[in-house]
């Protein structure tokens, strides 16, 4: 079995913004109706219930696409048991934002590394919000960048437009271009130059 994997935190992205950019990749890798699973979504089946089919005995899962590791952002120890259970059992895991410099995950090699990109998002995610902090302090009153809000006084994370300024500028970190940044998250390049722009020195 070949299958798709989405991962998503916030349920008021509809899960028909994710499927197509992964439906893509399975094209451009030679597949056909790979079976999707998903954790955000009430449907359809979770990672737990495409995880068993590791050890299936007539319809084994040999390949899975994910978007991203957004699954593991924050989870290090998480990512490492349940990707390790992956390659332990001979699945490759096809990340499609990494496909540039980690095209697949199939030996300790690239486990090694998968774990690297996850432990650089927790950094990336931790500078980005001491720089938003340090930015607000000296534009009290101003107009805010795009992703965040103000509530009650205080400058909070948009809850729709924050993930996105996070998936921008952590691709942008990767030395994603701007076309195919656009591309993956169905927005256009004005807007993921925006985004750059405004976030880039925080």
């Amino acid at each position: 079995m070949k299958a798709i994997y989405l991962h998503n935190s916030n349920k008021s992205t509809p899960i028909d913004f994710f499927l197509p950019i992964a439906q893509e990749h399975a094209l451009k890798l030679g597949w056909t109706k790979p079976v999707v699973f998903s954790d955000g979504w009430d449907e359809p089946e979770d990672w737990n219930m495409m995880v068993e089919y590791a050890t299936h005995k007539t319809n084994r899962l040999t390949d899975v696409i994910l978007i991203n590791l957004s699954r593991w952002h924050g989870r290090i120890e998480q990512a490492k048991e349940e990707l390790t259970h992956l390659e332990n059992h001979g699945i490759v895991v096809h990340v499609v934002q990494t496909s540039h410099f980690l095209p697949k995950i199939h030996d300790k090699r690239t486990l090694e590394r998968a774990f690297d990109v996850i432990s650089s998002w927790t950094y990336f995610t931790d500078v980005m919000s001491l720089k938003t902090r340090e930015g607000m302090r000296h534009r009290k009153g101003g107009r805010l960048p795009y992703g965040l809000t103000r509530e009650n006084g205080s400058v909070a994370r948009h809850p729709e437009h924050y993930p996105i300024v996070e998936r921008v500028m952590g691709m942008y970190a990767r030395e994603v271009a701007v076309p195919e940044i656009a591309r993956d998250m169905n927005i256009s390049q004005s807007k993921v130059r925006s985004i750059i722009r405004a976030w880039k020195d925080r």
